[in-house]
């Protein structure tokens, strides 16, 4: 039973995921700002496509659903991203995508067979079908993020009826759960809204959902759903309410640390690799302990500390456990402990993001600058020409990679962007390729001096990422990028123009005090949050 059951089910993935929703055509909206730089009252949003969970989210549902510590969505196809972020719009699942959640779907189900004890609601004694109905509903109502239509509900329990008649109660029960965790109404984020306008207001569900996956990287809770259900999200100030609680909960450090995550790219810390010869420390455990440092560090400031952005860009606090002290040179801590602020202040002195912007035998001043350009101060450069070589400077022991560099901009076809990449990227040459801090190159003096030009209020002289540091925090084009980076967080989508009043009210909030939990009300509020268009004109 178990693979033609699958086989069915599969099927009709394959149907709703490529047949579904379309992609909307992408129409130049107007601008939603009047003369003198106020929002007027009309609303309008970017279109959004049809987004499936991204690996974060499907393991952390499951979890949720399940009580199972068991993640497979690694095994998955790649998240596709959209504005820097994971995000899975608009992309249509491919028949291995399927297979693979197939896969997932009775992998989980074999091991909730394992403590079904813990997950039903009554005891082994008196197992019987109401108790398996129950929670087959239970669970459904989760993972839809819903309760279930009646039809729905009468298909679980016809396909229960007819797995627990080829075996057992307990048969039925898997073959439900295999059902719900490969069902679109769990895969996908099918965000309704009130009415059918071109844009119309998300239901309370629809909002429900996409906090959750903003702030948890997963599924909504019982509170949440029935928050939902009695309309406390249909109004900005419910859906701050909820907001806060959700920041507050354990599973708040979840969103936190994988916007960061994301952001910095240090997700890319647990394959990344560097010469074994020139570092031989750099090795699982030390990639681990840099993780740990900056996603503990962040989610500290965001959710425990101050809260503030400039902290973020300056503080000096540093969590140096074991292999990772060894590395900064002082005795190793399981708590956070102040170090010498010229040598490391900020995130981006931390190890963990100077180790990914760096290649696997020598630092990438290009890496680091371009990092600074797109992410942190939202100022990206064109795309590279394709012909152009992006090999980095053979390693050279008798030139600093300074003046390995400046090839670059003796090169009048690549001086235009390196010109004001490179520099940037100096500014972090006091750390080699995996983040230890150096004050020679071999037998050469490190000089990170630098100058910022072409940006809206920073451009002047540096000496270091400690002064640098000070520059971004300090700066209202560093500030505006942090309020963009999380507004395509909560979308998943790039904004446009159509999202300027939101965009407005995100900037205007973390403007206010610099505070980073004052910005993400501001955008859960705002309408590209809250709101869904389809592109088709009234």
């Amino acid at each position: 039973m178990k693979n033609n059951c699958a086989l069915i089910i599969l099927a009709g993935l394959l149907i709703t995921a490529c047949g579904g929703e379309t992609l909307p055509p992408q129409n130049e909206l107007p601008d939603p700002l009047t003369r003198d730089g106020e929002c007027s009252n009309a609303i309008a949003v970017t279109p959004t496509r049809l987004r499936r969970l991204t690996h974060r989210e499907y393991d952390n549902a499951v979890r949720d659903l399940l009580d199972t510590p068991i993640k497979l969505a690694d095994d998955f196809p790649s998240d596709i991203p959209a504005a820097g972020f994971a995000s899975n719009r608009g992309d249509p699942l491919a028949e291995l995508g399927a297979e693979k959640l197939l896969l997932a779907a009775e992998q989980h189900a074999d091991n909730a067979m394992q403590q079904l004890d813990a997950l039903l609601p009554c005891t082994p004694t008196n197992r019987n079908k109401s108790c398996a109905l129950q929670f087959i509903n239970n669970l459904g109502r989760q993972a839809f993020r819903r309760t279930l239509t009646s039809q729905e509900a009468d298909e679980l329990g016809t396909l229960f009826d007819w797995a627990a008649a080829q075996e057992d109660l307990e048969y039925g029960i898997r073959a439900a759960i295999e059902y719900i965790l490969q069902s679109p109404n769990f895969l996908y984020q099918l965000e309704l809204t009130h009415t059918v306008q071109s844009t119309a207001k998300l239901t309370g569900l629809s909002i429900a959902s996409r906090l959750a996956a903003m702030l948890w990287q997963s599924i909504p809770d019982a509170q949440l759903l029935q928050a939902a259900e009695n309309g406390e999200l249909d109004t900005p100030e419910g859906i701050v309410a909820q907001t806060k609680r959700m920041l507050a909960h354990d599973k708040g450090r979840d969103g936190v640390i994988e916007f960061f995550n994301q952001w910095l790219d240090i997700e890319k810390l647990g394959t990344l690799e560097k010469d074994p010869t020139l570092f031989p420390e750099f090795t699982p455990a030390l990639r681990t302990a840099m993780w740990e440092e900056t996603t503990t560090f962040v989610d500290y400031v965001v959710r425990h500390g101050d809260g503030l952005l400039s902290t973020l860009f300056t503080s000096n606090l540093a969590l140096a456990k074991e292999p990772l002290a060894s590395l900064y040179g002082i005795d190793a801590s399981s708590a956070f402990e102040a170090i010498d602020a010229s040598v490391r202040s900020g995130v981006l002195t931390h190890p963990s993001f100077l180790a990914v912007h760096a290649h696997g035998d020598q630092t990438s001043p290009v890496k680091r600058g371009v990092f600074v350009r797109d992410r942190l101060i939202c100022a990206p450069l064109p795309e590279a020409p394709a012909n152009v070589n992006t090999n980095p400077p053979a390693v050279d022991p008798s030139a600093t990679t300074r003046e390995r560099f400046s090839q670059h901009r003796d090169n009048p076809a690549c001086a235009g962007c390196h010109n004001i990449i490179d520099p940037l990227g100096f500014a972090f040459e006091h750390f080699d390729a995996m983040g230890r801090y150096r004050t020679m190159e071999g037998p050469l003096p490190v000089d990170a001096s630098g100058e910022i030009v072409g940006t809206v209020d920073m451009d002047g002289p540096f000496d270091g990422a400690h002064e640098l540091n000070q520059i971004f925090a300090h700066s209202v084009q560093a500030r505006d990028c942090m309020a963009t980076q999380w507004l395509r967080y909560a979308i998943r989508e790039h904004e446009t123009s159509a999202d300027a009043c939101s965009l407005q009210q995100a900037k205007r909030a973390l403007a206010k005090n610099g505070n980073i939990q004052d910005l993400i009300f501001a955008v859960v509020q705002s309408d590209a949050f809250r709101y869904k268009s389809t592109g088709e004109s009234q």
